[in-house]
């Protein structure tokens, strides 16, 4: 029997030298030191992207919140104040405004004033003297016009009478004031609309008559007040406590609150607002609050995110 020869491609081995092996491993090694960085670069930018997305989103929102708050603001009731860095924007929040009746011409459901008051001849059922040593009733020239709410006012809210004037100050509790407690709210006459409002009995601060608006008055419920912190990096929004001659800086824990931003690095605040153009009698139609808010988002790797927020909201008359 003739010997066959092995089939030398069956002798021949598949498969790579350690050579081999060694070049590749430092091919592959070049390739991912080459798209390392590349496969970096548009992960860092879709952080950033974020970050910037979810500034501007909480910026719109927090400016909207304070323009849309502050619309409903009590002319000449705002006030801000700094302790430290941190700063303190307070204001009364108005629902509804009307003008009272200083003459006869309606329902005469409020008691009659004293004859000779301050100098004035005595008043009809219906008038409202300011003058007098104290009031407790007006009804309105039309309806009163709600705000925010259909509701109507009740004893927790407060009845405001010509708040805007200079040197006003809507916050006093002694002496002429220029508020008081609603105890009750009635409609004596349908149609035309005629509101009556009755309050605890007050002596209401002197009135230039020369003025715009001698018979405005405003139904308030309760401060606002918005605490800006740096160094805690949060805007918080308080309400729920009672007015104060002097603008609160420490709230009780029962004090509803809040936060708006954890995201504040800095805020600044003209400590007076400025004041709007002047109507007849040289009385501001309102005033203007400045202030700026900056926001900070953290991104690994990369230098902090920052977005400023400029504001300029004006609270003036409705």
């Amino acid at each position: 029997m003739r010997r066959t020869r092995p089939d030398r491609r069956l002798r021949t081995r598949a498969g790579f030298t350690l050579i081999e092996l060694i070049i590749g491993l430092v091919v592959m090694g070049i390739l991912a030191i080459v798209m390392v960085p590349l496969l970096r670069m548009p992960t860092q930018a879709y952080l950033e992207a974020r970050g910037r997305t979810e500034l501007q989103s909480q910026s719109d929102l927090l400016r909207g919140k304070l323009e849309a708050d502050l619309a409903e603001a009590l002319p000449g009731s705002l006030r801000v104040t700094q302790v430290g860095a941190v700063w303190y924007v307070e204001y009364l929040r108005m629902r509804g405004w009307g003008r009272l009746r200083t003459t006869n011409g309606a329902p005469g459901t409020c008691p009659p004033n004293p004859g000779g008051c301050g100098g004035v001849p005595g008043a009809g059922a219906t008038e409202f003297r300011r003058q007098c040593a104290t009031e407790t009733c007006f009804t309105t020239v039309g309806d009163l016009q709600l705000v925010s709410s259909t509701s109507p006012p009740t004893t927790t809210d407060f009845v405001v009478i010509d708040p805007a004037i200079a040197g006003a100050n809507v916050y006093a509790t002694a002496g002429n004031t220029y508020r008081s407690r609603i105890t009750s709210y009635t409609t004596p006459q349908v149609s035309p609309p005629v509101r009556q409002l009755n309050f605890l009995a007050t002596s209401f601060a002197a009135y230039p008559y020369a003025a715009p608006t001698p018979t405005r008055f405003y139904v308030v419920s309760q401060p606002v007040s918005y605490v800006c912190n740096p160094t805690a990096g949060t805007l918080t929004r308080r309400w729920g406590y009672a007015i104060q001659t002097a603008q609160p800086t420490a709230f009780a824990g029962s004090v509803s609150s809040a936060l708006l931003s954890n995201r504040i690095s800095a805020c600044n605040f003209p400590t007076a607002p400025t004041p709007l153009a002047l109507q007849a009698g040289g009385i501001p139609s309102g005033s203007l609050l400045r202030g700026e808010l900056i926001l900070r988002q953290a991104i690994p790797g990369q230098p902090d995110e920052i977005q400023p927020i400029w504001l300029q909201i004006a609270v003036k008359e409705p």
